[in-house]
């Protein structure tokens, strides 16, 4: 618990000792296959897990100090011409853009998606959840299980997908009832590190080609995958894409326009104070998780058949830590913050835009400072300074925004 040098010494000797007798014996084929890529890190983690969990209080106590976001998390828009002018602008690149336009604008949709379920569970709850990516990941490698081996046919196969990430992701969110703050982080990224060896690199899930193959969705006979004959990337996948983002943005402004939104600001203001206005933090926490993962698990299955293929790349556990960030730049609690943080995301649609499909790893450096930027200036995210720029133009123009 960040407490005590001696205990962190032993536990810190505990798990390296254990580490390598896990490499003998996975050697002597003592453990089940599916486990042999990643038993040295479960184990820890299950231990971490109960142990803090175990420790943990259901409620902070009154002496206990603990980290309250401080960022706006606004009333979503329900002005529908706002909604149906950026859902039509969605959909006109989707239809009159390049091949190249529509990759950018693929790509930020879904990672768009997963910012959101970032929103749910940190914007409006207050729980620091870095495993975001990772339930996107599970429920992609879920899908490719469903459809190849198992023969699970669309749309079948990603319903069930999203359903089983639901719940993963929900009993992930357990340890969230007794412990908060950097302890649950931790134990977030804990589990995708896990996921990132168990699952994502599983001879189980990738076969003996290290690929794990999608099978392209097809429904009534029409092709709906992101390659149909030689349409690449197919104008049918790019507008699914746009609309199912938009579909995830209405769920989540409905969160937080209604009594769902409204006690998950009491929980992440303060616990103490919603349990005694009568608020379940216990069951607020709960369907945070599972709201967010399901977000999370619609991002896997989209990104799953974007990329048709799946490997371990580009779902580590530290792309997540680089979600986070953008979550954080663009506005982690907004609706539009998601957006932005996804435009701008490395292959979205700005950088696609901007540099003619050429990635640079500078962006990753304009990401970091654009965060410390953001920490000192605008604690609520780019989503903040457009807000101020529109409320701007809006009395100089002598209107109302």
């Amino acid at each position: 618990r960040l407490r005590s040098f001696w205990w962190t010494a032993v536990a810190g000797l505990g798990i390296g000792a254990f580490e390598a007798y896990a490499v003998r014996l996975v050697a002597r084929e003592q453990i089940p296959g599916f486990f042999r890529g990643g038993f040295d890190s479960l184990v820890p983690f299950v231990v971490i897990v109960v142990i803090l969990f175990v420790v943990g209080k259901t409620l902070p106590t009154r002496g206990m100090v603990s980290p309250r976001l401080r960022i706006a998390s606004p009333a979503a828009g329900t002005n529908p011409w706002a909604w149906t002018v950026t859902i039509g602008a969605g959909l006109a690149i989707a239809f009159l853009g390049d091949a190249t336009l529509r990759l950018g604008l693929i790509q930020s949709m879904w990672v768009s998606i997963v910012l959101l379920s970032m929103v749910v569970i940190t914007g409006y709850l207050g729980q620091i959840s870095l495993a975001q990516l990772a339930f996107a990941g599970v429920a992609a490698f879920v899908l490719a299980e469903l459809g190849g081996d198992w023969g699970v046919p669309f749309p079948l196969a990603p319903i069930v997908a999203i359903a089983a990430t639901t719940v993963i992701g929900t009993l992930v969110g357990l340890p969230a009832l007794r412990i908060r703050g950097v302890q649950f982080a931790i134990v977030t990224f804990a589990f995708a590190f896990v996921c990132e060896r168990l699952v994502f690199r599983s001879p189980s899930f990738l076969g003996d080609g290290a690929i794990a193959s999608v099978e392209a969705p097809e429904l009534f006979g029409v092709q709906l995958g992101i390659l149909r004959g030689g349409d690449f990337a197919s104008r049918t996948f790019t507008v699914a894409t746009v609309v199912f983002a938009a579909l995830a943005a209405l769920l989540v402004a409905r969160v937080r326009n209604g009594s769902i939104g409204r006690r998950f600001l009491a929980v992440r203001m303060n616990e103490r104070a919603a349990a005694a206005a009568g608020i379940s933090v216990v069951r607020q926490k709960l369907l945070g998780a599972a709201i967010s993962s399901f977000l999370a698990a619609i991002a896997g299955v989209m990104y799953a058949y974007k990329s048709i293929d799946l490997t371990n790349r580009g779902l580590e556990a530290d792309e997540g830590l680089q979600l986070v960030a953008l979550a954080f730049l663009g506005g982690i609690g907004s609706i539009s913050g998601a957006f932005i943080g996804g435009i701008i995301a490395p292959s979205g649609f700005a950088i696609v835009a901007l540099s003619s499909g050429t990635f640079s790893e500078d962006v990753y450096l304009g990401i970091g400072v654009g965060v410390l930027a953001a920490t000192r200036l605008f604690p609520s995210g780019l989503a903040d300074l457009v807000a101020r720029a529109v409320r701007a133009a809006s009395v100089r123009v002598g209107r109302p925004r």
